[in-house]
């Protein structure tokens, strides 16, 4: 039975939501694994239960893409991702096991036009070292930043009506419909 060529590093600096970051074969892979008590899921429920945020999925995949392309926050670069499809939403039982996550990256062939670096992304859930069930997917590139990309937050707000709601509205409404914003997602 042959192996597969597998290095591990354990960095506690890699990103709170990157805990492990594995090379196999032509794939990198980060694993993380929580216990629901993290503020991130402590404080976001959707009809009662602990979700994942989804943006923590697009953070895990922005932090892992950042680590494998060896980008420094003062690089003028962007990380684009896109074509992303939500199949399960990741649900953490606090008295119950601690689930792992995998994010695995798998590269891109270089687009013709660009030397963009580009990767197919995969987060699923981690069991007995192996993902076992896809919970989102997408693709993830960097590419040279543009201030042309910039969102224009000025002229966005310039352009809003005048009538704001408070956002202990916007909370209470959120909490009507069952989901849950707790210290650490609100304003």
């Amino acid at each position: 039975r042959s192996q597969t060529p597998c290095t591990v590093r354990l960095d506690p600096r890699l990103h709170p939501l990157l805990h492990r970051h594995a090379v196999v074969a032509d794939e990198d892979r980060f694993v993380s694994t929580f216990d629901g008590h993290e503020s991130f899921l402590a404080d976001h429920a959707v009809g009662g239960q602990r979700i994942l945020p989804g943006v923590a999925y697009l953070e895990m995949v922005r932090a892992a893409v950042a680590q494998r392309a060896l980008l420094d926050s003062d690089d003028a670069i962007a990380v684009r991702i896109a074509d992303v499809v939500w199949l399960r939403p990741l649900a953490v039982d606090p008295a119950g096991e601690r689930i792992a996550v995998e994010v695995a990256l798998a590269p891109m062939e270089a687009s013709h036009a660009s030397e963009t670096l580009a990767f197919e992304f995969r987060v699923s859930l981690h069991e007995n070292g192996a993902s076992t069930q896809t919970l989102c997917q997408g693709i993830v590139r960097v590419e040279a930043s543009n201030d042309a990309d910039a969102f224009p937050l000025a002229a966005s707000m310039a352009a809003a009506p005048e009538a704001w709601r408070s956002a202990e509205a916007i909370y209470a409404d959120y909490d009507a419909q069952g989901l849950v914003y707790g210290p650490s997602h609100r304003l």
